[in-house]
């Protein structure tokens, strides 16, 4: 760097430090002054001011300035790119969004350089092979470059249509360790950058962009230079932050990846404190010393709870934690990182990028950091805080032991109160110490268990670790029966939550056993072993013993001091062993009697009352009640959102469930909205049972795509792999008879009954030997799917059989009244009627249905639509009436609001049927309708090369 330009470098540096911490007027009125003297000089200061975001008024210098950009907008540039509006400036140049002349859709960032740096035409095609080489997922690519005709240089980079990345975190609350896990990334690409030998030398937010997929983009190498360069100089420039310089920067010193390192830090400085670079750097200013280092990253926050506490709760909001919580974790390893990454020294810094986002990555996985010269005890607590299912595993069991230690020492501080039950208080007070010494006991031991180091270096599973702890409860003798009780019904508690529901048993009968002789005393420690042992019956599908429990144990509910709470939970457990057995109404009556006094209940959780609203919507969804399984989803939902405790995985289920009830009902936008939002979430909550959940969003998710008549991605969706699925897993038979219900319907829509018959077949196959009430339901659909398909094969003699059969058994499971199942059974039976040439009795049917249908589904859906359809069809079989043509258009109208759309394969079916009615009725086919029908064909002809015919009514949805 010459002496000229650092002596014009050092005055921009002087000014900028003063116009910076300025009032926007005074600002505006000293850079106006300084314009007088030196425009150039201005023009410098003003582009600086606006790149770290400061609102400088605009004076008459800075519109004669704005105004040659304004009127760029139009301009191509380099012949095939043209100007759409400016994006920002920078030290360098302008930005702008520009599009292709040349190819359609295309969006590109172009960089003019500004016309009066004088950049040699060779520097700014070597800085066009620099960008050429920097292809990286996280790096916003190089496009085209070139030379323009007055010798301004350009280049197209990619455009990322994104947020900043500080921007981005703080819109959603990103916590700590994802903000850590993010800006790894970008620390990776700049450490890809390094080793091609470039450097960016302007990273700050602005130049960090997160995409739509959440994944960080660094923007703007254009002032990079090679470190192989040969002279020294090259790697100095003006083009930079100041805000976000290197204190060696600042000094005009050669540029190095330390710097990269030091910008990296101011950029991470913010995103975990919420304190830009300009307000960090205020301190080191006032001391009027470049080297003095920042403040701590902890202390700059704890600075603004003081200047600006309304600023500082909504950093701290932005970030998942309260004010003080925060600043803590600002106190700890983070700050390290970030005192470590912005050191004033560059021999301190972090060598490289990479040690960085290695750092980074270690303190948000709470492993020990570089940045900590850890001792012995801080190792320590990393290493527990490591071991993550081992502490989950304990703080299951400690929570609950924990909980019936509150319970139990509350209930004794009221007896003392009593002077009768003194002796008795303190009699419990002992027992809950030594329960108390016990649980730490206990605690200890699977602490020793979890560390690799008393395992040969392994650590142990969860099962593992509960099989250990089952094991040697078994053994103690030092135990009374309560806090032996407890421990086992903790035990157990948590062998569920791991789906191992056979050790579960195992380990709450043993607590219920200890308990029993208790239970009139002791009512709350004995129902809470109940409930877990119920809650393991149930998934080892043992009925008759769940039944006999909640009989047994109903009579102790009712004399507990929350006899609501308490008996709701073993009435919700006896319906789920009746539905089990098939006794549909005799379980719908207990969930609808659990509801009913847990939703009145004091001291009663959300959760509580929503899990009870779930399992009654599962039931009435399968029954053939969509519309109220919709309600009553809708309600559990709300309640979860007022329970903080509540369960992701939880919510996520029910989700599911409300998106294949609202399908149920023929919405199927909306159904696919919330399944699409169930894929695009991580699944590990559901643990390894996250393939199957996956596989079962798919195949709802391919059958609300058949409802929109997309059958192509229906197809894909049933067709994608199952992954890591096991090939045992018990939930699969069911899962592949719906799947093959859904490509019937499919084949049924295509008018390829052959096709659709080998598919009802093969969903048969999968539950054929299942005998329990969900295996009912389903098998009754599998039914009527069969019977629909013998029928438009043109065998209504055997369709008829199957569904009476279908019939006399939905009567005998869940009663006569109307349901979804029973109005598909009334209007394929009136199709029938209508084949064999009887149109009084297809009438009444089809009337039948109606009313199911209306009842069930709404009176708007298209179920309900559908058999209005087949009514008016069998009313002018009948009457020869043409006027109910013209009532069928009306019909068909409706059909296509339901399904929202008319492009769907059963609006094309009606628009055949009509001109179909138009020939028997000798009525001529007017236009409307006649073209209708030639578009229904040729869209049939598109979707299944072949033309089709449909002589037996609308397909069904389901």
């Amino acid at each position: 760097m010459d002496g000229e330009t650092l002596e014009r470098w050092r005055r921009a540096r002087e000014a900028f430090g003063t116009l910076i911490d300025l009032p926007a007027d005074a600002r505006a009125a000293r850079l106006a002054a300084i314009g007088s003297g030196d425009a150039r000089l201005a023009a410098d200061l003003a582009a600086l001011l606006a790149q770290v975001g400061e609102l400088v008024d605009e004076t008459d210098g800075a519109e004669a300035a704005a105004e040659p950009v304004a009127q760029r907008a139009g301009t191509v540039i380099g012949g095939r790119f043209r100007l759409l509006g400016l994006l920002g400036i920078g030290g360098m140049g302008e930005v702008h969004l520009a599009e292709r002349t040349d190819e359609l859709d295309r969006k590109v960032a172009l960089k003019l350089v500004r016309s009066d740096l004088p950049i040699p035409v060779a520097r700014a095609r070597r800085e066009q092979q620099i960008l050429a080489r920097l292809s990286h997922p996280h790096i916003a690519a190089l496009v085209d470059a070139g030379i323009g005709d007055a010798g301004q240089p350009w280049f197209a980079m990619e455009y990322i249509d994104g947020a900043r990345i500080t921007d981005w975190c703080d819109r959603r609350a990103l916590d700590l360790p994802a903000r850590a896990r993010l800006f790894a990334r970008v620390c990776r690409a700049v450490q890809f950058a390094h080793r091609n030998l470039i450097l960016h030398r302007d990273i700050k937010p602005s130049n960090i962009l997160v995409d739509a997929e959440g994944e960080p983009r660094l923007l703007d190498f254009g002032i990079a230079k090679l470190l192989d360069g040969t002279d020294a100089q090259q790697t100095q420039t003006l083009a930079f932050t100041p805000a976000y310089a290197a204190p060696e920067q600042l000094r005009g010193e050669p540029a190095t990846t330390a710097g990269d390192v030091y910008q990296l830090g101011l950029v991470l400085y913010e995103l975990a404190a919420g304190v830009p670079a300009r307000r960090a750097h205020e301190v080191a200013r006032a001391r009027a010393d470049d080297d003095t280092p920042l403040p701590r990253v902890d202390q700059a926050f704890g600075a603004l709870t003081v200047q600006a506490p309304d600023g500082a709760d909504r950093i701290a909001r932005e970030r998942g934690l309260g004010v003080e919580r925060l600043r803590r974790s600002l106190r700890g390893d983070l700050g390290r990182i970030v005192a470590k990454a912005t050191a004033a020294d560059p021999r301190e810094r972090y060598d490289t990028a990479q040690a960085l986002a290695e750092d980074l990555e270690r303190w948000a996985d709470g492993r020990p950091v570089a940045a900590h010269r850890g001792t012995f005890a801080y190792r320590l607590r990393k290493l527990v805080r490591r071991h993550r299912v081992a502490t989950a595993i304990i703080a299951l069991l400690a929570l609950g032991l924990v909980a019936s230690t509150l319970f139990a020492v509350h209930r004794a501080a009221e007896e003392r109160e009593q002077r009768r039950q003194a002796e008795a208080a303190g009699r419990r007070a002992d027992q809950q110490r030594q329960r108390a010494e016990i649980l730490l006991g206990f605690m200890n031991d699977m602490f020793r268990q979890a560390d690799p180091q008393n395992a040969d270096g392994v650590e142990p599973t969860a099962t593992q670790m509960l099989e250990r702890a089952a094991t040697a409860l078994e053994a103690r003798t030092d135990l009374d029966a309560v806090t032996h009780a407890a421990l086992l019904t903790q035990v157990a508690d948590t062998f569920n939550s791991l789906f191992l529901p056979g050790r579960a048993a195992d380990s709450a009968q043993r607590a219920v056993n200890l308990l029993e002789p208790e239970r009139e005393r002791r009512s709350g420690e004995y129902l809470m072993s109940v409930g877990i042992l119920l809650d393991a019956l149930q998934m080892l599908d043992r009925s008759d013993a769940q039944l006999a429990l909640v009989e047994h144990a109903l009579p102790i509910a009712a004399r507990t001091e929350e006899p609501a709470i308490w008996s709701s939970l073993l009435l919700k457990f006896r319906g789920a062993a009746r539905c089990s057995r098939g006794d549909f109404p005799g379980c719908a009556a207990d969930l609808r009697e659990a509801l009913q006094r847990i939703e009145g209940a004091p001291g009663a959780r959300p959760a509580g009352v929503a899990s009870t609203l779930h399992q009654l919507a599962v039931l009435l969804n399968d029954e053939g009640y969509p519309a109220e399984a919709v309600r009553l989803l809708r309600q559990a939902l709300d309640a979860l959102d007022r329970d903080p405790a509540a369960l992701r995985a939880d919510r996520e289920t029910m989700r599911v469930n409300l998106a294949n009830s609202l399908a149920a009902q023929g919405r199927a936008d909306e159904a696919i909205t919330l399944i699409e939002k169930g894929l695009a979430e991580p699944l590990g909550l559901y643990g390894s049972d996250a393939p199957f959940v996956e596989a079962m969003l798919r195949r709802s998710l391919a059958r609300a795509k058949v409802l929109r008549g997309e059958y192509a991605q229906a197809r894909e969706l049933l067709a994608a792999p199952s992954g890591a699925m096991p090939a045992d897993h018990p939930g699969l038979p069911r899962h592949f008879s719906h799947s093959h219900l859904v490509a019937a319907r499919i084949a049924l829509d295509l008018a390829d009954p052959a096709a659709a018959l080998a598919e009802v077949e093969a969903a048969r196959r999968q539950v054929a030997t299942e005998s329990d009430a969900g295996a009912t339901l389903l098998q009754l659909r599998v039914e009527i799917v069969h019977a629909d398909a013998l029928l438009r094969s043109g065998r209504c003699d055997l369709a008829l059989p199957r569904w009476q059969a279908a019939r006399e058994r939905l009567d005998a499971s869940i009663g006569a009244t109307p349901s979804w199942i029973g109005a598909e059974i009334s209007d394929g039976l009136g199709r029938c009627a209508l084949a064999a040439g009887d149109t009084a009795r297809a009438e009444s049917a089809f009337t039948a249905a109606i009313a199911g249908f209306a009842s069930a589904t709404g009176e708007a859906s298209p179920w309900t639509v559908r058999s209005r359809i087949h009514r008016l069809w069998a009313q002018a079989m009948a009457s020869h009436d043409a006027a109910l043509l013209d009532r069928l258009d009306e019909a068909r109208g409706a059909l296509a609001e339901a399904l929202g759309g008319s492009a769907r394969a059963q609006v094309w079916q009606t628009d055949l049927l009509i001109e179909t009615l138009s020939s028997e009725l000798r009525v001529p086919l007017d236009r409307s309708r006649a073209e209708r029908a030639d578009q229904a064909r040729a869209a049939f002809t598109a979707l299944t090369g072949r033309p089709v015919a449909f002589r037996d009514g609308l397909t069904g949805f389901n």
